[in-house]
């Protein structure tokens, strides 16, 4: 019973990235992870470490159930979670176009 129990405990840090997000002091989908460790979402949303890794890198690549999955984990409304990731895409390809290099 207590492994049960101790499998559904939420860590606590999502706590602390849901307020954040919702007083939009988290601006872009990457600062989350200086909250709560990358091995912890990873782990909680069932994919694989190297698959997540180069998921945080390239976010276009993330499923709308993936990022929907990780707001439940956050406790907040999917919305800011995929606008987040959005953006990230969005910083990430323009500093792509204004380096040269190709998407």
């Amino acid at each position: 019973m207590a492994t049960k129990q101790n499998k559904k405990e939420k860590d606590l840090r999502y706590k602390t990235v849901k307020v954040l997000i919702e007083e939009r002091d988290i601006k872009t989908f990457r600062e989350i992870f200086d909250y709560i460790p990358r091995s912890v979402v990873y782990s909680d949303l069932g994919i694989n470490y190297t698959r997540f890794i180069n998921l945080v890198k390239h976010t276009e690549d993330f499923t709308l159930k993936e990022l929907i999955m990780m707001s439940k984990h956050i406790g907040t409304d999917p919305k800011p979670v995929i606008d987040m990731a959005y953006d990230q895409y969005l910083i990430d390809n323009k500093a792509k176009i204004k380096g040269g290099g190709q998407g």
